[in-house]
């Protein structure tokens, strides 16, 4: 493990780039071009039925407006609705269920090995996700959600004998039912109040109480709606007395002598300097927006209300609570994390966003000294 070079000496088990391509360089690469060969060949067997019929479409355009009767073409759209009735629609079906097995391969040879690579003491299970009930003790966000669900989920442990942290993570998402009367006419769309990952963590050190951190905003956004009303009663603001922290973030809590028990001044700068190091959700934003347009349209078949599409953030929000001993991080991004597309390529810069979203998490077990000793249960 290597250490942190500062007072405390405390293993870091977050991986710095380096080791990540390095290992990526020897356990990744090789099946990271199998997997990308069959994504082209994929795409270029998908492709090619189409390609050939609109050759022959416009050759036949042209010899109808050149050598018969123009009533002719209306005959062309009747060869392309046939096509798609009798061999299209059964393609087309073929092709998904590649694409996503596929997929599915992509997360079960490559993104396991990162997991374990990132932690040989995680497990990944891809299709569970961390229970409502703890989404909604992290107070961060209102108590009910009329929709919540997830996947990628990751759980193990960090540390060794009685320093060992479990901590958790996995997508999530939390939906509101949103209802909208106009004229005698009602409409009813799902709206997400959070998207993104959910992390949680047995903290090492015997506390009561709540506290919360959220960014600072100049103007109450939409998402304000969300927030719990129940909390606003028992919730207190408060100043750390850190000027730079206060800017950044607003503090509520219902003990401030044990909120600043929590809040040291070494914690405080680690927090902010983990805020201000959130990296943006531009790289293959491209691949996300198509994939989240078809997923929406997907769950629109599946549940009688459809849900509202809504862009990805262009920077990462961070969320943090502290409640009876357990510490909560959500980071609000309004996409999926660690989903592929078909027209995406398999390579390193693929799997380098795979490993900064996991990672995120492994370096706040560093950033907020879990394993400290002082602050051992």
């Amino acid at each position: 493990m290597r250490q942190y070079q500062d007072a405390y000496d405390l293993e870091r088990f977050s991986k710095s780039e380096e080791e990540f391509e390095s290992f990526y360089d020897q356990d990744l690469h090789h099946l990271a071009e199998e997997l990308e060969a069959e994504r082209k060949d994929l795409i270029r067997s998908h492709r090619r039925p189409y390609f050939i019929l609109m050759l022959l479409t416009v050759a036949a355009t042209a010899y109808i407006y050149f050598f018969a009767e123009l009533k002719n073409l209306l005959a062309i759209p009747g060869v392309w609705i046939a096509y798609y009735l009798f061999v299209g629609h059964r393609r087309e079906m073929q092709f998904k269920e590649t694409e996503a097995e596929l997929k599915e391969r992509i997360k079960e040879e490559l993104l396991t090995k990162i997991i374990y690579f990132m932690n040989e003491h995680f497990t990944y299970k891809p299709t569970h996700y961390i229970r409502a009930k703890h989404f909604v003790d992290a107070h961060i966000f209102a108590d009910e959600f009329d929709y919540y669900s997830g996947d990628d989920f990751v759980e193990g442990y960090v540390g060794e004998g009685e320093e060992r942290t479990k901590v958790y993570f996995s997508e999530v998402t939390a939906d509101k039912l949103v209802t909208y009367e106009h004229r005698r006419r009602v409409t009813r769309w799902r709206e997400a109040a959070f998207q993104g990952l959910f992390f949680m963590a047995d903290f090492n050190k015997d506390f009561e109480g709540l506290t919360t951190i959220v960014p600072k905003e100049k103007r109450k956004s939409w998402i304000s709606r969300f927030f719990t009303k129940r909390d606003e009663g028992i919730l207190r603001e408060m100043e750390t007395m850190d000027i730079e922290f206060d800017k950044t973030f607003t503090v509520k809590t219902t003990d401030e002598i044990k909120a600043r028990y929590i809040l040291t001044p070494a914690l405080k700068q680690r927090l902010m300097e983990f805020a201000k190091h959130q990296r943006s959700n531009k790289s293959n934003a491209k691949y996300r927006k198509k994939e989240a347009t078809r997923q929406s349209l997907e769950q629109m078949d599946r549940h009688p209300v459809p849900k509202k599409y809504t862009k990805p953030l262009k920077r990462a929000k961070s969320y943090f609570s502290f409640l009876d001993g357990k510490m909560y991080f959500m980071l609000h991004t309004n996409q999926s994390h660690f989903e592929s597309h078909i027209h995406q390529k398999v390579n390193k810069k693929m799997f380098v966003e795979y490993y900064k979203d996991i990672n995120r998490a492994m370096q706040l077990v560093d950033d907020m000294n879990l394993n400290l000793r002082i602050w051992n249960k």
